[in-house]
């Protein structure tokens, strides 16, 4: 599933470049019974004229129509998580995650790991 296209989103993008920081903002609300009901993703970029965002509000695990993934996932929001965020920087191809994809417009053309930092930073969780 594509919502954006790399024209919006990667090196160099109209709305988010990634060659600067910028914001995720993530967020499960829920129904008047406590089931989530979606989640929502926006990212923004200090000086950008845009954000982008993504709606999930139907998830149906393996494809299953039978199940609703989301009350499935809101038991498990419920006992509690913990974020987990890595960084797979160089020597490794992520063109799997933001390469061309089957639609040819994903934000990425070729893999370039000499253009990775070594690092990066999170903050604010």
């Amino acid at each position: 599933r594509r919502d954006f296209s790399g024209d919006d989103y990667g090196p160099g993008g109209r709305c988010i470049d990634t060659f600067a920081p910028f914001t995720v903002e993530a967020s499960f609300p829920v129904d008047d019974a406590g089931v989530l009901d979606a989640m929502l993703v926006r990212i923004s970029q200090e000086g950008s004229t845009c954000d982008l965002r993504m709606k999930m509000d139907k998830y149906e695990p393996w494809g299953d129509k039978k199940r609703n993934g989301l009350a499935e996932l809101s038991g498990a929001l419920s006992d509690g998580m913990t974020p987990i965020f890595s960084y797979w920087g160089k020597g490794t191809t992520m063109l799997w995650m933001d390469g061309p994809g089957a639609d040819k417009k994903g934000p990425c053309k070729k893999d370039r790991p000499s253009r990775c930092e070594e690092s990066v930073s999170f903050w604010d969780l």
